[in-house]
């Protein structure tokens, strides 16, 4: 779905993953404005009613305190700035497939890369494939754009990274390096204030020729900030995953039409002790933070968006060298708990599909069959993989909370990680289970069925060959004398007989 975007001048996002507004939601809405100023033009004559008096000013409506959602408070003196260093995007690939991958980054380069790639380390990296459990990470290849690369106008340069997950699967984590006008450009939007927006509103429970009884409602500015931010890089990263899935068809996520799981790097010197409108406006709360023990870093784990690793400049050259690898790898620590639970939800959601599926099913066995064919087909890897989970520590992270007594929020991920994706697995086999208990009474419907008409088959058979034996030997009798007459006494004989 395209939409447009006024942060990144005519930045276009092109993903499957926008709402589509219905037609008939478009042509109320366009009917609505005519009427409007119709209905207003003639209003001398035909006054207004009181709720179209107030509901359809738009000036009205705004004339509220608003809230200032921009950042006004910063930790030093420098103008506030948001900026992101990288977006982490996190797929899942069999391991048999490695190969596969190597040579579509290959590829990737050939097409892709300004000169000769100044850091590929993919031909070295054969022991990967054959490496079962425990951590490992790899550097495959870094890729600085060519001017002429469809990707030039989001991203500058691209990493490729191996972090093994499990004895069959591994990551491949793709670090993005955005276009610094991109950067700037989201910078000034996120850091501004946005205010409440004016929408039409009113369609819900509405016949399309219902549309005079539309009016204008506030939207929040925060809200739709947002949204908007998640939007854009939710579609970044779409953008970047699906250029790379052209060239190595195994990731799991886009293949599937998913959105793959992403961690964004952001560095800032906006006060997180401030600016409370301003933090809310990005779903981002301190309470929901897991930090550094020097505060100068945090994990933020947000409820409508992926979590966000932001840093500020430290004080210390100790300090600033750890904050920078940190946020560079950050993605490797967290990929393991991600995926997982990424995965998870991905089959939860494609078991509440074929659940439906299942219960709106009443056709006949090749539907079922075929239904069993496609809920394999689309389940076989994620489930492969929910199947190879471990239960993991986090012990490579030395984070803190400013909840009194509680622990962290990645100790909490990997405490309940192992449980959940053992519920998933139960789901799962509890569901295919139910599968082929339908597929079993259906095929021994059909066999019974089909026993039942191979038995009124061959009475009916009988019934013929013994109607066919009688009607010959009546012919026969029919056309020989003798034999008539030898009947007739045989049957005299039988009569005195019984007398």
């Amino acid at each position: 779905m395209r939409q447009h975007f006024d942060i990144c001048g005519d930045y276009q996002a092109d993903n499957p993953f926008g709402e589509r507004q219905p037609l008939k939601h478009s042509f109320m809405k366009y009917a609505f404005l005519a009427y409007k100023k119709a209905r207003i033009s003639i209003s001398k004559f035909w006054p207004l009613k009181e709720w179209q008096e107030y509901l359809w000013r738009e000036d009205e409506l705004l004339d509220f305190r608003q809230f200032d959602n921009s950042a006004v408070k910063c930790i030093d003196d420098e103008p506030p700035f948001f900026h992101i260093k990288y977006i982490s995007i996190l797929e899942l690939i069999p391991k048999e497939d490695w190969n596969v991958a190597i040579k579509g980054i290959e590829h990737f380069r050939f097409k892709h890369a300004a000169g000769k790639t100044f850091n590929s380390h993919s031909s070295h990296t054969n022991w990967f494939d054959s490496f079962n459990d425990g951590h490992a990470y790899s550097l495959l290849d870094t890729i600085q754009l060519k001017g002429n690369s469809v990707l030039k106008k989001y991203v500058s340069q691209i990493s490729f990274h191996a972090v093994n997950l499990s004895s069959s699967f591994f990551s491949l984590k793709i670090t993005a390096i955005l276009d610094k006008d991109i950067v700037n450009r989201l910078s000034n939007y996120v850091i501004g204030n946005i205010p409440d927006q004016i929408r039409i509103t009113g369609f819900e429970n509405k016949h399309w020729y219902e549309f005079s009884h539309l009016a204008y409602g506030t939207f929040s500015g925060s809200i739709y900030k947002r949204e908007t931010f998640e939007s854009v890089l939710k579609d970044l990263t779409w953008q970047v995953a699906k250029e790379v899935q052209r060239f190595i068809p195994p990731m799991l996520f886009t293949s599937q039409q998913c959105c793959p799981q992403y961690v964004c790097s952001i560095k800032t010197n906006i006060d997180g002790n401030s600016n409370k409108d301003f933090w809310s406006s990005i779903d981002i709360d301190s309470r929901w933070c897991d930090f550094s023990p020097d505060l100068t870093s945090c994990i933020a784990w947000r409820v409508n968006g992926e979590p966000l690793f932001i840093f500020s400049a430290p004080q210390s050259i100790e300090q600033k060298m750890n904050v920078d690898v940190e946020s560079y790898h950050i993605a490797d620590k967290l990929c393991y708990c991600l995926l997982y639970e990424k995965v998870s939800q991905y089959v939860r959601n494609k078991l509440s599909m074929f659940s439906n599926k299942i219960s709106n099913n009443r056709r006949n066995l090749r539907s079922w069959l075929k239904l069993k064919v496609d809920f394999d087909a689309e389940m076989f890897f994620s489930t492969r993989f929910l199947n190879e989970v471990e239960e993991q520590t986090n012990n490579s992270f030395s984070y803190i909370t400013l909840r009194p007594s509680k622990e962290t929020f990645i100790s909490a991920h990997y405490s309940d990680l192992f449980e959940s994706v053992r519920r998933t697995v139960n789901l799962y086999t509890g569901i295919s289970a139910l599968f082929q208990s339908n597929i079993d009474y259906m095929s021994a419907k059909n066999n019974f069925s089909t026993q039942n008409k191979a038995l009124y088959v061959s009475i009916l058979a009988v019934i013929v060959a013994i109607i066919s034996i009688v009607i010959t030997i009546i012919i026969a009798i029919a056309t020989n004398e003798d034999a008539i007459k030898k009947l007739f006494e045989l049957l005299q004989t039988f009569v005195n007989f019984e007398k």
